[in-house]
C-alpha cells in the first residue's frame, strides 16, 4: 500500500512491464483515491468546515507538486487567521462595551448605556441569554422609566429613541411596538405640519443628551404640507379603502379600516404643538367638540356587528367631514390624508398609498430610469454633498467631483433641504437645464455648472472594480487568476437579468468562469418577475416560485424554462444577509432549494409577500397593496410575522458579522465605487486580504474549493482508462 501511495499517480511508461489488467486496476485505484478526498472537501466546505480541508491539505504528501493546492492552503490559513482575529476583537469589544455601559449608567446616561448594551449584545453568541443578566435587566427597567418620563415631558424624540433601542435589545419580539407607534404618529404629524416645532424637539433632545450635534434639515419653505398634500382628495381615500377591503391578503374589513382611520385622525388633532399650523386647535371648545364626536364614531364602529358596506363608509366619512366644518374647519385635504394614513396603518408595513407628491419618485425606483444630471448625493454634516457622479452622466462630463458641496440649485440656497426635496429640484424633464452652485475644497468662489438633464439609467448590476475601458464599465473578476467572478445585484429592475447576462458574457469573452459569487446583501428586492428570470439562469427545470392567497390556495406557478437556463454549470456561491429581502430572497431561496448555489452569510430579512400596484386618479396616485404570499420551490413561506422566531432564508454556511463590522465593510466598498477622474482610489482587494469582509472572504474561499475540486476531479476522470475507447 505504501508503494501505491508513493507513486500515485502513475505514468504509462512506469508500467511497461506490468500486465494490462494490473495496470488498469492500479489506475482505477489511483483515480478513485484522488477524486474521493476532493469531494470530501466539497462536502466539508458546504458545511463551513474549513478545518477539515486545511488538515487534509497539510497532510497531503503531493502538495509541493500542486501549486493550486498550495495557494488554496494559504487562503484557508489566512481566512482562519482573520476569523480568529474577529473572535478576539469581539471579545475585546464586548468587554469594552460592558465597561462603558456600567460607566454611563452610573452617571444617569441611560440612552448611552443602552447603546453600549446593544454593542455588547452584538458580540455574543446568545443574545437572549445576554438580556437575562441582572445588570441588563436593571438597565431595561431604568430605560423604560426614563422613556415614559421624557414622553410625558414632551421630549418625544428622546422617548422614541429609547423605545427603539429597547426594541433592538429584545428583537425579534415586538415588545415596545405600541409605544413606538404612538410616538411615531406624533413625530410624523409635527414633522409634516409644524416643522419649526420638530426643529425645537431636536434641540430639546440634544440638550437633554448633552449632545451638540446639529439637527437634521427640515425644508421649512420648500417642502410645506400644502405642497405635499397637493391633489389629495376624497376619491383617493375611498379607492384606498375599497382596494384594502377587497384585495388585501389579510381579508381586513371596512369596520377595522375605519376604526384605524378615525383613531389616527383623533391622535392627529390631539397632538400638542399642531396649533402652529392650525391656530383653530387652540379653541378648546371647538377642539373638544370635534374630538368628542370622533370618540362617538369610534364607539359606534366598535359596537357594529353587521358588515359595513360602501354606503356605510361613505355616510360615516361625510359625517366626519360635516362635523369638521361645524367645528375646526381644518383643510379637507388634511382630514382625508390623516384618515387614509390611519386606515393604511391597519395593513402590513408594505401596503401604502403612493400620494401624488410621491408618484414620480416611486416610478423612478421601479422603472430603473429617470431624467436628471446623474449625481449621487448624501447629507454630510447637514450639507448636500456629492458622493459620486454617475459614469457618462451630465454631471460626470461637466466635472462634478466627489466631495463637492451643492450650495445652490437654480439660485436657491440648499440650507435645510432634505434629500427628497433636493432630488425633486435637481431632476426634471429631459432636455431642461438646472444650474448647480458648488463649493469645492481649495476653491475660494462657488463653481457654477449649467447642466442639461438627460435620461439616467439606474444600474443594478455591479462588479468587483470599476474598469472604464470595458463595455460594462466594470471588472467582474474577484480572482482573475482562478477565473472567479463577482457580481453585485443591488435591486431588481427591468434591466437586471439582461445586465447580468452582459456581465457573464464579458467574463466568458475575457478569460472564462470557473466560479461565481453573486452578492445579494442589502438588496431590498424589486420586481418579482425579474428575480424569477435571474434564478432561471441557473435552474433548467422545476418550480422556481409559487404564490398563495390567505387560504394557502396556489394562485400562480412560475416554472423554470429550459431555454433561459444559460449558466447551470457555473459553480455558484450566493451572499445574503439581513438586508436581503423580497425578490432577493426569491433568488437565494430558489437556488438553495434546487441546489444550484451555496448560500453564505446570515439569515435574510423575511419579506415573503407580494404587492400589486393599483392606479388611482388616472395614475396620478397609486396604491401598493399586499395581495399574496409566495412559496419557495420546496414549499417554504419565509414571511416574517410579528413575534415569529423563524423567517427568511438561512444560509448554508453562516458567517457572523456584527453591525459595526458590516458598516465598516460598506463604507470601504462605497469609497471603492466612487467614480474618480484620475482612477486613483482604494482597491477592493483590501476587503478580502485584510479581512474587512469576512462573509465575502468565506464566499471566495468556498468558490475556490469548488474550483479546485472540479479541476482535480476532471483530472482524475482524464486518467481513468475506462473513459477512453
Amino acid at each position: 500500500m505504501m508503494w501505491f501511495k508513493s507513486f500515485c499517480p502513475p505514468t504509462l511508461s512506469t508500467f511497461r512491464s506490468i500486465g494490462r489488467l494490473t495496470l488498469i486496476t492500479l489506475l482505477l485505484f489511483c483515480s478513485t483515491t484522488q477524486a474521493q478526498p476532493r469531494n470530501d472537501w466539497l462536502n466539508a466546505a458546504y458545511r463551513g468546515d474549513f478545518d477539515t480541508i486545511r488538515i487534509s491539505l497539510e497532510q497531503d504528501q503531493t502538495l509541493e507538486a500542486h501549486p493550486e493546492l498550495q495557494s488554496l492552503l494559504t487562503e484557508l490559513k489566512t481566512y482562519q487567521e482573520h476569523e480568529q482575529q474577529f473572535v478576539a476583537k469581539r471579545q475585546s469589544e464586548l468587554t469594552k462595551a460592558m465597561k462603558k455601559m456600567h460607566a454611563a449608567l452610573a452617571i444617569g446616561r441611560v440612552e448611552d448605556a443602552l447603546i453600549h448594551a446593544i454593542e455588547a449584545q452584538s458580540q455574543v453568541k446568545d443574545p437572549e441569554k445576554f438580556i437575562e443578566q441582572r445588570d441588563i435587566q436593571k438597565l431595561v427597567t431604568e430605560a423604560e422609566t426614563h422613556a415614559g418620563k421624557t414622553e410625558l415631558e414632551g421630549n418625544w424624540l428622546t422617548a422614541l429613541s429609547l423605545y427603539r433601542k429597547l426594541e433592538m435589545l429584545f428583537e425579534p419580539a415586538p415588545r415596545y411596538k405600541t409605544h413606538i407607534d404612538r410616538i411615531n404618529q406624533r413625530v410624523r404629524v409635527i414633522s409634516l405640519y409644524a416643522p419649526k416645532k420638530i426643529t425645537q424637539l431636536y434641540k430639546l433632545r440634544a440638550e437633554s443628551a448633552g449632545d451638540a450635534t446639529e439637527a437634521p434639515p427640515v425644508a421649512l419653505e420648500a417642502e410645506t404640507w400644502q405642497k405635499r398634500l397637493t391633489d389629495v382628495n376624497l376619491p383617493i381615500l375611498t379607492s384606498a379603502l375599497r382596494n384594502s377591503a377587497m384585495q388585501h391578503y389579510s381579508g381586513v374589513g371596512y369596520r377595522e379600516l375605519m376604526l384605524s382611520a378615525v383613531k389616527s385622525l383623533k391622535a392627529t388633532v390631539l397632538t400638542p404643538g399642531l396649533e402652529e399650523a392650525f391656530p383653530v386647535l387652540a379653541d378648546q371648545a371647538k377642539h373638544n367638540d370635534f374630538v368628542s364626536y370622533l370618540s362617538i364614531v369610534q364607539n359606534n364602529l366598535r359596537q357594529r356587528r353587521d358588515r359595513m358596506t360602501n354606503a356605510d363608509v361613505a355616510t360615516t366619512l361625510q359625517r366626519v367631514f360635516d362635523q369638521n366644518e361645524k367645528t375646526l374647519k381644518l383643510p379637507q385635504e388634511v382630514i382625508i390624508y390623516e384618515l387614509t394614513e390611519g386606515a393604511m396603518s391597519q395593513l402590513d408595513p408594505f401596503s401604502a398609498v403612493i400620494w401624488p407628491y410621491e408618484v414620480d419618485q416611486f416610478n423612478r425606483s421601479t422603472s430603473g430610469m429617470f431624467f436628471g444630471v446623474g449625481v449621487q448625493i448624501a447629507l454630510t454634516n447637514n450639507q448636500l454633498t456629492v458622493v459620486s457622479p454617475l459614469p457618462d452622466s451630465p454631471a460626470h462630463h461637466a466635472g462634478i467631483k466627489p466631495g463637492d458641496i451643492i450650495k445652490l440649485v437654480n439660485g436657491q440656497a440648499t440650507t435645510n433641504w432634505t434629500l427628497d426635496w433636493a432630488v425633486k429640484e435637481i431632476t426634471g424633464p429631459a432636455g431642461s437645464h438646472v444650474t448647480l452652485g458648488v463649493q469645492r475644497k481649495g476653491e475660494k468662489e462657488l463653481l457654477s455648472f449649467d447642466l442639461q438633464r438627460s435620461r439616467i439609467q439606474i444600474h443594478s448590476v455591479r462588479g468587483w472594480e470599476r474598469a472604464p475601458k470595458t463595455a460594462t464599465g466594470w471588472d467582474y473578476y474577484i480572482d482573475r487568476e482562478n477565473k472567479i467572478g463577482y457580481i453585485r445585484v443591488s435591486q431588481f429592475i427591468p434591466r437586471t437579468p439582461a445586465d447580468f447576462d452582459r456581465a457573464i458574457n464579458q467574463m466568458e469573452s475575457e478569460h472564462g468562469i470557473n466560479g461565481l459569487i453573486l452578492d445579494l446583501r442589502f438588496n431590498p428586492g424589486g420586481l418579482m418577475r425579474r428575480s424569477v428570470d435571474l434564478a432561471n439562469r441557473f435552474v433548467s427545470k422545476g418550480t422556481l416560485l409559487s404564490t398563495v392567497d390567505s387560504s394557502d390556495k396556489t394562485t400562480s406557478l412560475y416554472p423554470a424554462k429550459a431555454h433561459l437556463a444559460h449558466y447551470p454549470r457555473i459553480p455558484l456561491v450566493v451572499l445574503i444577509n439581513q438586508g436581503s429581502a423580497s425578490a432577493a430572497e426569491i433568488v437565494a431561496g430558489a437556488l438553495q432549494d434546487h441546489q444550484a448555489g451555496i448560500l453564505v452569510g446570515s439569515r435574510s430579512f423575511g419579506k415573503g409577500s407580494v404587492q400589486d400596484v393599483y392606479p388611482m386618479l388616472g395614475n396620478r396616485a397609486q396604491m401598493k397593496i399586499t395581495t399574496l404570499h409566495y412559496k419557495l420551490p420546496l414549499g417554504r413561506i419565509i414571511h416574517r410575522e410579528p413575534g415569529a422566531h423563524q423567517w427568511g432564508v438561512d444560509p448554508d454556511v453562516a458567517v457572523k458579522m456584527t453591525d459595526q463590522e458590516v458598516a465598516d465593510a460598506i463604507e470601504y466598498r462605497r469609497e471603492v465605487d466612487v467614480v474618480r477622474e484620475d482612477g486613483q482610489g482604494p482597491k477592493p482587494d483590501k476587503l478580502v486580504k485584510e479581512g474587512l469582509d469576512l462573509q465575502l472572504e468565506a464566499a471566495l474561499l468556498l468558490a475556490r474549493v469548488q474550483s479546485v475540486v472540479e479541476e482535480q476531479n476532471n483530472l482524475a476522470k482524464r486518467r481513468d482508462p475506462f473513459d477512453t475507447p
